[in-house]
């Protein structure tokens, strides 16, 4: 009598010598008949899916994925950095790129808390604009202005809080529009 192997099911592209499986049973050796044995980077009892944190199951890579190489400060799940297929990385909030490896815009300082990054917070009168830069948070100060969020004054100036200032219209007099200390407007 003559008994049949069963056959193997193994995916090609993801398995070890072209999808054969074990064709006997040796516990010692680790080999169960049927089983099929995964290139390095992949998993499933066909091997037909990449491992956590590889992506792109291809039959020229040796390995059969390749890593995701998410930065782990700026990744939602540890567990599941990237897509299977694309390789794209999984963000927190303020974080951007393929890797999650930047911040977005007026965000710096990637780390591990919840949002990934934290808002630049420049001051609104002492900087050009809220953005700044990635890794130390710096924002881009106008003349005379320092620290990193730009709301110091730099030693040997001072600014003056906008109350200080009287505006004219407060102490002004009202003139007729046909006032001859007016400049004359040669619109004709």
């Amino acid at each position: 009598m003559n008994a049949s192997l069963p056959a193997c099911d193994c995916d090609p592209v993801g398995s070890l010598e072209g999808g054969v499986c074990d064709s006997h049973t040796d516990l010692d050796l680790g080999m169960i008949s049927g089983q099929c044995r995964c290139k390095a980077n992949v998993r499933g009892t066909r091997c037909d899916d990449c491992k956590a944190g590889y992506y792109g199951l291809s039959q020229s890579d040796p390995l059969g994925c390749q890593p995701c190489n998410c930065d782990p400060r700026g990744i939602i799940m540890m567990d599941a950095p990237c897509d299977q297929i694309s390789g794209d990385c999984s963000c927190k909030r303020y974080v951007t790129g393929r890797y999650c490896n930047q911040c977005l815009p007026e965000y710096w300082g990637l780390s591990n808390n919840l949002g990934g990054c934290r808002p630049c917070e420049c001051d609104f009168g002492g900087a050009f604009n809220n953005r700044c830069m990635m890794d130390s948070g710096q924002c881009d100060c106008r003349r005379h202005l320092i620290g990193r969020q730009c709301s110091d004054v730099q030693p040997g100036y001072f600014c003056a809080p906008l109350d200080y200032y009287k505006y004219e219209a407060e102490e002004a007099t009202g003139l007729s529009p046909t006032d001859p200390s007016l400049p004359v407007s040669s619109a004709a």
